[in-house]
């Protein structure tokens, strides 16, 4: 086939020049027209290469069913209940497997249902290969062709796709994402009960994926949601709790009578500090000034006793700076030796990155 396409290739090029006589640009036209021809031809190679191993697949799937059932019906004196949990094992799922078009957000569901229905069934790799690629679509499918289809690379797909799709950290910053992007759409006690009911459900799956949420920073951003006078109500329940009646009377007394030298209060207001404070310019001074204000407020959080060490506070740190400065800094994080994560660690990527700009600009 590859001879032909050649030979045709240059029947195209005799008559491009028969045709185009004059034309200065006749060997640039014609290596455009010939780059784009080689371009589909490619494609539709790929795309025939893939056809035919998915008919092989099948083919394979077919065969095997078809013993199956040669077998059952010519060994009916055999256990019977054996017999029945090989055919039931290849059995057409009852619950249909969604396509996956790499949302992150429905990885769990979609691996949920392959594994129960292909992965764990008694299927060829090659066969479970074929039929991973039939439920997925877009950049899942894209990133599959950097694979060989062949046994041996199954589970080197599956690995790929689950360190990509079911990472934990990524669906934390999603539902963090959500957290703050949720709101009372009108002050209605329906509407406040609607949004405790939203909120509870993203504060579960955050513990869940092994996210910390008790934390000042996490108790700010839920009260803030809700109207001023039900914030008062919970903050009052909270002090006059019934734990230890003494302590909490105390506790109500300093609330009341001092109220900015309570650690709680001045926490929210540090929380409120790293909120507002922004970069006014993009230049590297700037970022640098922005990097010691959030340094000095992280410290102050952390001498009251607030736990920093968290999703939600890194993400906050990161959407500060440019995406050029988040990316490097990632990007550090990633590649750093094996050592606890924490956001003293952080910064200290922040220090590194912004400092080795500074040189670039001298």
């Amino acid at each position: 086939m590859t001879t032909r396409i050649q030979h045709a290739l240059g029947e195209l090029a005799t008559m491009f020049e028969k045709s185009h006589p004059t034309s200065p640009n006749t060997e640039e036209e014609f290596a455009q027209y010939s780059t784009t021809a080689e371009e589909a031809i490619g494609n539709t190679f790929e795309y025939l290469v893939l056809l035919h191993a998915r008919i092989h697949g099948f083919k394979a799937h077919a065969e095997l069913l078809n013993t199956s059932y040669k077998h059952s019906t010519t060994n009916s004196s055999k256990d019977e209940s054996t017999v029945t949990a090989v055919v039931k094992n290849l059995e057409l799922p009852t619950i249909p497997i969604p396509t996956f078009n790499g949302d992150n957000w429905d990885w769990d569901n979609f691996w949920e249902l392959f594994n129960l229905n292909v992965h764990s069934q008694n299927l060829s790799e090659l066969q479970k290969f074929n039929y991973l690629l039939n439920f997925l679509k877009g950049e899942p499918l894209q990133s599959m062709k950097k694979f060989q289809l062949t046994r041996q690379n199954y589970l080197k797909a599956i690995e790929f796709l689950t360190n990509k799709y079911g990472n934990s950290e990524e669906l934390i910053r999603h539902l963090l994402r959500k957290m703050d992007k949720i709101s009372l759409h009108s002050s209605s006690i329906h509407q406040q009960r609607r949004l405790l009911e939203d909120i509870e459900a993203i504060i579960g799956q955050l513990v869940q994926k092994g996210e910390n949420v008790d934390n000042q920073s996490m108790y700010q951003k839920v009260l803030s949601k809700f109207p001023v006078g039900i914030q008062r109500k919970v903050i009052h329940k909270k002090i006059t709790s019934p734990d230890e009646p003494r302590q909490n009377y105390l506790k109500a007394i300093e609330f009341l009578t001092n109220k900015y030298g309570n650690p709680e209060e001045l926490i929210r207001q540090l929380l409120r500090k790293m909120d507002k404070i922004s970069l006014h310019s993009s230049s590297i001074h700037e970022q640098r000034r922005l990097l010691e204000d959030i340094e000095a407020i992280i410290g102050q959080l952390v001498q009251k006793g607030e736990n920093v060490d968290n999703q939600s506070m890194y993400q906050k740190v990161l959407s500060k700076f440019p995406f050029g400065i988040q990316r490097k800094v990632i990007h550090k994080k990633i590649t750093s030796p094996d050592e606890p994560f924490t956001m003293k660690q952080f910064l200290k990527y922040f220090k590194v990155v912004i400092t080795s700009e500074e040189q670039v600009c001298r």
